[in-house]
């Protein structure tokens, strides 16, 4: 890599840092834009360099973090093409599985990476990352049932149900997915329950 590539380079990794602080601040459209300026950044080391790992997997979290969920997945299989045996590729690749909601590749994707670096603590992260699409889902079920929207509302309260429980597969000691799936199971059981006409209980 040469020294203006390095530059750009690293340029784009402050951004992707500074992007993450101003989230964990609250400020998400600062957020978006440190994002943009890091893609940009990755992309512009991408072009002399397209099998640069280190650009790669900050593109495709840029992207990520973008919403551009398919094209970041896209980033994380290329990096996975060039070293198989690098965790946090499948880990970012499962997460993107995850919000796509393609949960069996999610879970090989996430596996994987556990192959790679089973330690306590890389475990509860990725419980920890699936446990928080899971709110999302949550969240957005919610959304769903004030606009009156109950096939969509069923729809986000299934697959967040369907995220807790694989994070639990991950960390079984995992509280926040624990409460996530111990919420999301009375959900569903009250659906359940609206659909059964009143003589099936007997």
């Amino acid at each position: 890599m040469t020294a203006s590539a390095l530059d750009i380079f690293n340029a784009g990794v402050t951004a992707s840092l500074s992007a993450h602080e101003r989230r964990v601040q609250g400020d998400r459209n600062g957020a978006n834009a440190l994002d943009q300026e890091a893609l940009d950044a990755f992309e512009q080391v991408l072009a002399a360099e397209p099998d640069h790992a280190g650009a790669l997997g900050g593109k495709g979290m840029a992207l990520a973090q973008l919403g551009r969920t398919q094209e970041a997945a896209e980033c994380f299989q290329r990096g996975i093409e060039l070293n198989p045996n690098v965790a946090e590729n499948h880990r970012q690749l499962g997460l993107c599985y995850a919000e796509i909601g393609d949960l069996d590749r999610a879970r090989e994707a996430t596996r994987r990476a556990i192959d790679l670096e089973d330690t306590p603590e890389y475990r509860e992260q990725a419980a920890n990352d699936l446990s928080n699409f899971g709110d999302h889902a949550l969240r957005a079920g919610r959304r769903h049932k004030a606009a009156g929207q109950s096939a969509e509302e069923e729809r986000a309260y299934r697959h967040a149900h369907s995220l807790y429980w694989l994070a639990l597969q991950i960390d079984g000691r995992n509280a926040h997915a624990e409460f996530g799936l111990d919420e999301t199971e009375r959900i569903l059981c009250r659906y359940l329950s609206a659909r059964r006409p009143w003589w099936r209980f007997w």
